[in-house]
């Protein structure tokens, strides 16, 4: 099975010996990744170099993992750094406080969310990886990059691409400017041009409480009516387009 990875392992080998930067190995090595993922029907779309506190991971604003992608954190190395074992060092620390940080402090605060997570750090010939037990973080040993040990990535990306429940990765997913909640929306609100009898209930209800706080028609909400238009809404009642958007975007 892990013989149809040997195109790509070899590669990624080939951009390590040939890459002049840890960018340029990060840029490439992403690439085939995404390329060997798709092979088993991982469709590889990472956070890249975000911070974890704008993914709503963290609370620490200048943690910035060259990847996020599921329940996974990988950093990149420049070719070669991890035959070195004081940079092996460094880097592992590094990747430890980001995974600290997206369970929210680690073992002494949550092992259970710690099971959830994976990280490693590669730099194009070798790649180490950590894990928990349960109770602490475990370390691999260095690891060279293979068909076989490509394989075990790609098992890891399967088993962990679901993302984390953070209410940024929901707005992202499911918010107002989304592909998901634009059709939602669109056809919520056209069904309540002719309520069934419960749903015309609730509306009224939260109608009646909605005007007591806001007398605004849709001809002075600028900025919804643009957006109701763009997405095809046909309504001229925001009271329609409100109702409808708190149960896709929240």
């Amino acid at each position: 099975m892990s013989e149809r990875l040997a195109p790509y392992a070899a590669r990624i080998r080939n951009v390590a010996r040939r890459a002049r930067s840890e960018s340029k190995l990060e840029g490439e090595v992403n690439q085939i990744l995404r390329e060997s993922l798709a092979e088993y029907g991982v469709s590889f779309d990472p956070f890249v170099n975000e911070t974890l506190s704008s993914l709503g991971l963290s609370q620490i604003d200048s943690d910035r993992p060259d990847g996020v992608f599921g329940h996974i954190v990988y950093d990149y190395k420049a070719p070669g750094l991890l035959s070195k074992p004081t940079e092996v060092r460094k880097a592992k620390l590094q990747l430890l406080k980001y995974l600290d940080s997206v369970t929210g402090g680690g073992h002494s605060v949550n092992s259970e969310e710690c099971r959830k997570w994976f990280g490693y750090i590669i730099d194009g010939f070798r790649f180490f990886y950590c894990q928990s037990n349960g109770s602490q973080w475990i370390w691999s040993q260095g690891i060279e990059v293979s068909a076989h040990s490509l394989f075990f990535l790609v098992h890891i990306y399967r088993s962990l691409r679901r993302k984390p429940l953070t209410s940024s990765l929901l707005s992202q997913a499911f918010g107002r400017d989304s592909d998901v909640a634009r059709e939602a929306i669109r056809v919520f609100a056209a069904h309540l041009s002719k309520p069934k009898h419960k749903t015309n209930m609730l509306f009224r209800e939260w109608k009646r409480l909605f005007e007591q706080v806001s007398t605004y028609e849709l001809d002075q909400l600028a900025s919804l009516k643009a957006w109701a238009t763009d997405v095809g809404i046909a309504t001229k009642d925001a009271a329609h387009i409100l109702f409808a958007m708190p149960r896709t975007t929240a």
